[in-house]
């Protein structure tokens, strides 16, 4: 059987050493490669050839129709300056016309005849027009000259049209030939010279616009000078534009540059353009009104005089300016035949280089196979031999240094195969602290290998640690290491699918520290920051597992039970939360109470609201509680989502109110008891609903209170009661009367407060002392520092201040001595109680030693008014006296006493 075997595999190995060797007999020699290889440059420099062949051709192709392009430009170019000079013809001649001058008397004096020159001109742009191939074009002009309006100041417009339209051809040209240029090789000098040609259209066109607006300003009447007078200066300085751009392209050899020489010499174009110049800056100067026109002057022996020297100097400039557009243009056409002969020229040169590199690839390919044939075969069967795994040394081979070195190469390279491909396994799996992967392999190949392995491991173990540092903060909030407002969203969007499918229940809590500004301001930052900290490391001990804890920002956290039982189970999670949370902090030398309000929103699967939905309910709640007190907990409800909706409803609806100016200010007259007349008027909004009607401030000022509508509704209060103000000033009853505001206490705090009283009575003209300034006690007590300096400023200003709803407050007489006013007002749940009349006395001496006027409001009875009297009342307001009405129902001599009682109303 062995011998079998061996039989078999020495037939086998016969088999593959002769299968070998005629693959070895097929295989293309060294030298034969090299002979090919040497082919290989030479294909790439036959397709650069070819490549450079069909780029010259390209060249020529937009030579040529750069070429085509700009004849077709310049075309367009002299039918633009043809259109004008018959523009130019026709205004002369009807200009002539208003002169009452006939072509006759104008031929006699001038040597040549208006018609003769239009129609010269006429025929010009006629064969111009058949060069540009525009019917329609031609049709219009033959029903412009049939048309021609037969006042001068309207020639040009009617030509205007026409010339635009051909304007507007020849920069599409301009705009093509630039995108030709720009993809031409070298092409940056076609572009300079066609932005001369642009220029030289653009002056052109600037010079005879000029001849036009010229003598549109000579004969035109004063009606049309200023539209006139503003084209002369733009076009004197497009036209100064437009040969400074010239004067800085163009090449002093150029066709453009003799051009413009001899414009700048011609005594036409200077005279032309010094009247023009001249006559623009004594318009500018003397205006139009004190100068007559051409049709205006009295008559002279030579009808026109200077004019026409004027106007044949302009068009002798137009038509120099003519000549600097053919001059751009052979520019254009010698640079384009410049690119054209340098791409022939380059074609002729790679062809030579091309050639002489075909040659000494050849020559090189023949000896380098002379020189490397046998050591590159010797190097070939050595890899082999490390290709079947053979790892002794190979022969050394002869031959180049290269060779050699790449022999010993291979002979290093076989022992670092093994150990390379097990670093490379560690590598993938993640093994980065593998044994393997601190093993060297002998050489300098295995140093630079075991670096290379060194660096990459640890440049994976660096972007997986970033990587995981990146996703955690992304995810998680900087200070607290909760997670963050778009973590915890995304776990509530989670919980919420996850609860419709498994038809559970879930809570979600918003927790809102109770005043945690005050611990900011009184502690500071740093404080602050310590109290968010410790806060939330409690949530997360309070809650249960699998609850997850987030930080929306500032102090406001939310909390996603999941699952819940019910309302219940929820509660008690949220009392556990309360508890927590109110613990004292310690800090410094001393601890920190502080206390939060929680909204719960239940989601159950047949809830059908998204994450923002249910976190706005939460919300909702949270609000509520706050509203309620602090340290409470509340849930939202059906009940508290559609007072959301109603409060939102009404918010717009007042939006709309002060948007579309339904309020009104009605008037209630207060009164001196002594003399039995009105010392001031308090003004009193009301709404003029168009559904509702009249309605009172009692269903929409308490809602605005709380919010920022009451800043809108006050600042519309002093705004309307100064513009009331101002329209009483002649009336000998009201003049001398007072207004009274009421003013809220947010608005009172807002910063510009005092400039919003201030103001409105300047805008008005109205004197500060005709308002007073009606503050409610409780709104001083939150900051009575600030409001009693923002109240000192307005009576500095005149304003007098009014505390009103006295004695309904907790004011200490220490406060109220420091607080600046001029008028206390009792409220009336005072001045209607006969028990109180010992508490009124003592506000009314109270007052009064403090330097106040003692105003009672609420006076309905003729007994109240005369117990009031007595007391020291200065003034009395109720329904005895009047009630609030607008103020054309105002009537101070009509003003009588009534006894009956009479239901109250509020302001």
């Amino acid at each position: 059987m062995r011998s079998r075997i061996e039989k078999d595999g020495g037939l086998l190995g016969t088999t593959g050493w002769a299968g070998s060797r005629r693959a070895e007999q097929r295989a293309i020699r060294v030298g034969t490669w090299l002979v090919l290889l040497a082919l290989v440059p030479l294909c790439g420099a036959g397709a650069f050839v070819i490549a450079e062949l069909r780029s010259a051709t390209d060249l020529r192709d937009q030579a040529r129709e750069v070429d085509a392009s700009v004849n077709a430009l310049v075309v367009m170019n002299e039918l633009r300056a043809g259109l004008l000079d018959e523009r130019n013809w026709a205004a002369a001649s009807v200009g002539a016309e208003d002169l009452g001058l006939d072509d006759a008397t104008i031929e006699d004096v001038l040597g040549f005849s208006i018609e003769d020159q239009r129609r010269t001109a006429q025929r010009e742009v006629d064969e111009l027009i058949g060069r540009h191939a525009d019917p329609a074009l031609a049709a219009s002009l033959a029903t412009l000259r049939q048309e021609l309006p037969r006042e001068y100041t309207k020639v040009g417009d009617a030509y205007a049209t026409l010339e635009s339209r051909v304007a507007d051809s020849s920069q599409r040209q301009v705009d093509r030939l630039l995108v030709v240029a720009g993809e031409v090789d070298g092409g940056s000098g076609l572009i300079d010279v066609l932005r001369i040609l642009e220029s030289a259209t653009l002056a052109r066109q600037a010079t005879t616009a000029l001849v036009t607006e010229y003598f549109a300003l000579e004969f035109a009447g004063a009606a049309d000078a200023d539209a006139n007078i503003d084209e002369l200066v733009e076009q004197r300085e497009l036209y100064l534009i437009a040969m400074s751009q010239i004067a800085r392209m163009q090449r002093p050899d150029s066709h453009v540059a003799v051009a413009a020489s001899i414009i700048s010499e011609s005594p036409e174009a200077r005279s032309f353009t010094d009247a023009a110049s001249q006559l623009t800056d004594e318009l500018l100067t003397t205006g139009f009104d004190v100068r007559p026109t051409a049709a205006e002057s009295e008559p002279r022996v030579d009808p026109f005089g200077e004019l026409v020297d004027i106007f044949l100097d302009g068009v002798e400039s137009s038509r120099q300016h003519l000549g600097l557009i053919d001059a751009a243009a052979d520019d254009v056409t010698d640079v384009s035949a410049s690119l054209s002969q340098e791409a022939d020229d380059s074609l002729r040169s790679v062809i030579i280089r091309i050639v002489a590199l075909a040659m000494i690839s050849l020559t090189s390919a023949v000896l380098l196979a002379r020189v490397i044939r046998r050591p590159l075969r010797d190097l070939s069967t050595a890899a082999r031999r490390l290709r079947d795994g053979d790892t002794g040394s190979p022969p050394q081979p002869s031959g180049p240094a290269e060779v050699r070195e790449a022999a010993q190469a291979i002979s290093e390279a076989a022992g670092h195969l093994a150990l390379a491909e097990q670093q490379a396994k560690a590598l993938a799996q993640g093994a980065f602290d593998h044994p393997i992967l601190a093993q060297t392999a002998p050489g300098a190949l295995g140093a630079s290998l075991q670096e290379a392995v060194q660096t990459l491991a640890a440049s994976l173990s660096d972007r997986e640690e970033f990587r995981r540092l990146l996703t955690h903060e992304a995810t998680h909030d900087a200070l607290t290491q909760l997670a963050n407002r778009r973590a915890v969203m995304a776990r509530l969007t989670e919980s919420l699918a996850r609860t419709r499918r498994t038809s559970s229940s879930l809570a979600v809590m918003f927790l809102d520290l109770d005043d945690f500004k005050g611990v900011n301001d009184h502690h500071g930052h740093l404080v602050g920051d310590a109290v968010l900290r410790t806060v939330s490391q409690r949530l997360l001990l309070a809650v249960r597992k699998g609850d997850h804890v987030g930080r929306l920002g500032g102090d406001e956290f939310l909390i996603v039970a999941e699952p819940v039982s019910g309302f219940r189970e929820a509660l008690r999670l949220a009392e556990r939360l309360l508890d927590a949370v109110q613990l004292p902090i310690a800090h410094g030398d001393g601890l920190l109470a502080i206390s939060g309000s929680v909204g719960i929103a239940l989601v159950d699967d047949s809830t059908n609201l998204n994450a923002e939905e249910v976190l706005r309910d939460a919300d909702l709640a949270v609000y509520q509680a706050k509203s309620r007190g602090r340290a409470r907990i509340e849930l939202c409800d059906e009940d508290l989502r559609s007072e959301l909706e109603r409060r939102t409803r009404l918010e717009d609806a007042i939006r709309t109110a002060l948007a579309q100016e339904q309020l009104r200010l009605h008037y209630q007259v207060i009164v001196d008891p002594a003399t039995g007349t009105a010392s001031a008027l308090e003004a009193l909004v009301r709404w003029q609903h168009p559904v509702d009607g009249l309605v009172g401030p009692d269903a929409f000022i308490p809602f605005a209170e709380r919010t920022d509508l009451i800043l809108d509704i006050d600042r519309w209060v002093v705004v309307e009661a100064a513009r009331q103000l101002q329209t009483w000033t002649g009336d000998d009853g009201l003049a001398r009367v007072p207004v009274a505001v009421n003013i809220s206490g947010r608005h009172l705090v807002a910063d510009d407060f005092v400039d919003s009283i201030l103001q409105p009575l300047a805008d008005a003209g109205v004197r500060a002392d005709r308002l007073i300034v009606e503050i409610t006690e409780s709104a001083l007590l939150d900051d009575l520092d600030n409001a009693a300096h923002k109240l000192e400023q307005l009576r500095a200003a005149g304003v007098r201040i009014a505390i009103d709803d006295f004695g309904t407050g907790y004011t200490s007489l220490a406060h109220l001595r420091t607080l600046p006013m001029d008028i206390l007002k009792i409220d009336r749940s005072f001045t209607v109680d006969p028990n109180a009349a010992s508490l009124v006395q003592l506000i009314i001496d109270t007052g009064h030693l403090l330097g106040a006027r003692i105003t009672a409001e609420g006076v309905e009875t003729i007994d109240q008014a005369t117990a009031l009297t007595k007391m020291g009342a200065d003034e009395l307001q109720g329904y005895l006296y009047a009630r609030p009405v607008p103020p054309d129902e105002l009537d101070l001599a009509g003003r009588g006493t009534r006894t009956e009682n009479v239901p109250a109303e509020s302001g």
